[in-house]
């Protein structure tokens, strides 16, 4: 009895938040296809799909380690910041996300399409990157980027906040952001594959797996998101 006051509960506050979203019709059904398949897991993470369906700020209160974590703004990537983000060290096998200083990699930083994420205390804890330079230059030759009705978004996040249950406000946080800055609704975004961590996390924002490709070390995926916010 108590399972089936539940379920007709987050069905009405399901409808009335997607009533009043800016996802899409499409994105609308598959929500509502996962709540029925699966409620109790997948509740937790809908609830932040539905609040940022409406595009409110994301409010977070998980401990003192995170504290300024709860309001996380967007700004245009500067010099001192991406200077920070040369010294950020990953542990393996995430090292290949690490960077190092140079003149080419700071003018690419600094070029427009990077922009800083910090949060309420204006400490750094992450960056975004749209567009071209999101790509991998090898899937780009194999002709795999040709759809320029997307737009790629690349993200990374400081080495101390990763794995601390911020993975899914921070992207959903900046896919938001594109849809205002850039009016986008269709997304794309390329993932190493042994990235477990990162695609399961892409997954939840309903991102479909698409083609993979070898480079030298590491063999990447494309993954495409058509349906997130409703078009204009």
């Amino acid at each position: 009895m108590f399972h089936l006051a539940f379920l007709a509960n987050l069905f009405i506050i399901t409808y009335f938040l997607l009533k009043t979203s800016k996802l899409s019709l499409k994105l609308q059904k598959d929500i509502v296809f996962h709540i029925v398949t699966n409620p109790i897991s997948l509740m937790y993470d809908l609830l932040f799909l539905f609040y940022y369906g409406n595009i409110v700020e994301w409010s977070n209160n998980r401990g003192t380690q995170l504290k300024g974590c709860y309001k996380m703004m967007i700004s245009k990537m500067t010099e001192p910041y991406a200077k920070d983000i040369f010294n950020w060290k990953y542990k393996a096998p995430y090292d290949l996300y690490n960077s190092t200083e140079s003149e080419e990699n700071l003018k690419e930083l600094l070029d427009g399409s990077y922009y800083a994420v910090f949060n309420s205390e204006k400490s750094l804890i992450g960056f975004f990157c749209f567009g071209p330079n999101a790509q991998v230059p090898v899937g780009r030759t194999l002709g795999l980027y040709k759809d320029s009705s997307y737009l790629d978004i690349g993200l990374g996040m400081l080495p101390d906040l990763s794995g601390r249950g911020l993975g899914l406000p921070f992207l959903l946080r900046g896919l938001a952001f594109a849809e205002k800055e850039f009016q986008a609704v269709k997304f794309r975004l390329t993932v190493a594959t042994f990235n477990q961590r990162a695609i399961s996390l892409y997954k939840k924002c309903f991102f479909k797996e698409g083609p993979t490709f070898p480079t030298d070390k590491y063999d990447f995926m494309i993954m495409f998101n058509e349906h997130f916010f409703k078009k204009n």
